[in-house]
């Protein structure tokens, strides 16, 4: 097996793990049981408390910084994936400036929402390339 594949082996196997994480703990959230799993530490506004519960957050953003990494070493886009939208997610729930962002509760539904409905993953593996030296 050659890097690349190797590599979107390993970037499948991140995005099905997350994805599984990611609807248990949004499908809690959306039933009001665990309305903080978009309080992630780096999007908190400095007059939040330092204690927040971020623990869960957190653990989910830095699976999404592998996931982040690996799809740019083999050249997919990040933006768009369901990695993406849950940062996105997380960055709006703390975002307090806005008044219309909707409650956890309401994100989570939401997300869901755009997971249910085919929320692109990674896209097919691009086609192998014709081997330079003629296949030798």
């Amino acid at each position: 097996m050659g890097r690349a594949a190797k590599l979107y082996q390993r970037l499948d196997t991140l995005e099905a793990d997350f994805a599984r994480q990611l609807v248990r703990h949004l499908t809690a959230c959306a039933d009001g049981r665990k309305d903080l799993v978009f309080c992630a530490s780096e999007f908190l506004p400095a007059h939040y408390p330092g204690n927040m519960p971020t623990d869960l957050a957190d653990d989910l953003l830095g699976q999404v910084e592998q996931i982040r990494q690996l799809r740019e070493q083999v050249g997919e886009q990040f933006q768009g994936s369901p990695a993406w939208r849950f940062r996105e997610c997380c960055r709006d729930w703390a975002d307090i400036s806005d008044a219309h962002r909707g409650s956890a509760q309401s994100i989570a539904k939401r997300l869901l929402a755009e997971i249910a409905t085919g929320l692109p993953g990674r896209a097919a593996q691009p086609q192998r390339a014709p081997d330079r030296d003629g296949g030798k």
